[in-house]
């Protein structure tokens, strides 16, 4: 170890580095589904099952999923992605968003993919940004415009803690 003086301080070297115990996280999705997703034309559709339990987080610290609603306990900025495959009509256009429930708004943007017919995976990468208040809801949904069914396969997710 060396010491260094700076401003009359002595700094020793090296630093000893700060270890935080935990920054709030999500980490999470589905795998092997063949849930279809009944979607009415012109209208955005909550993805989720029967059961409500679609959605599984592996790894959860300052969030919970409720009935396949991700439910924020701290206000703040978070950001992470979003990847789902799924197949869906031949050459149909799919939309996916987050929706802030409670604040009544889209969190980011709406990114779409097309189907390549009921057999084939496409998949949808979502960037995530949450400016989100304590208690926030959101939900994963879809849209088609003639309400073309989909059928969601596997997604995984990730959203963690930027700053207040």
């Amino acid at each position: 170890m060396t010491l260094t003086q700076i401003r009359g301080e002595q700094i020793q070297y090296p630093v000893p580095m700060m270890k935080q115990d935990s920054t709030y996280h999500l980490f999470g999705g589905f795998q092997g589904s063949t849930e279809e997703i009944s979607i009415g034309a012109d209208t955005w559709v909550h993805i989720t099952n029967i059961g409500n339990n679609l959605w599984t987080g592996l790894e959860v610290d300052g969030f919970s999923l409720v009935a396949d609603e991700l439910i924020v306990t701290n206000t703040g900025d978070y950001c992470g992605t979003l990847s789902l495959t799924f197949s869906g009509g031949n050459g149909k256009d799919y939309l996916f968003r987050i929706y802030n429930l409670t604040q009544v708004e889209v969190a980011g943007y709406v990114i779409g993919a097309s189907g390549a017919g009921d057999g084939n995976y496409t998949n949808a990468c979502i960037p995530l940004y949450l400016e989100a208040n304590a208690g926030d809801h959101y939900q994963m949904q879809i849209y088609e415009v003639d309400g073309t069914n989909a059928t969601m396969r596997n997604a995984i997710f990730y959203l963690a803690y930027l700053h207040e």
